[in-house]
């Protein structure tokens, strides 16, 4: 085995290694509401008064780390899941 096929398998395993770190880690560091995030901007009050009603309807995603096509993918589907409407059957098993 050359120099050069040692390097390139050494990159190889590098990225490889790498790339699994960051997707074990995950991509969402923590989610969070409107009624619990606001940002600092002045508004007025009848804004304000609106955004401390109805502040639950924004979501906050903040993220860590990069963003690979594995967890990019994942990420977006749990994002699909926060958006779908919840199932009678399964609120009707939870509720008792």
């Amino acid at each position: 085995v050359g120099l050069l096929e040692s390097v390139a398998l050494g990159v190889a395993c590098s990225t490889f290694i790498f790339v699994a770190a960051f997707y074990r880690s995950g991509v969402v560091r923590f989610l969070a509401n409107g009624l619990h995030v606001r940002s600092t901007i002045e508004r007025s009050f009848l804004d304000s008064d609106w955004l401390d009603q109805n502040g639950d309807l924004i979501q906050v995603i903040v993220l860590q780390n990069y963003l690979f096509f594995g967890n990019s993918s994942s990420l977006q589907a749990y994002i699909s899941t926060m958006f779908e409407e919840p199932d009678p059957e399964e609120l009707k098993r939870l509720d008792h």
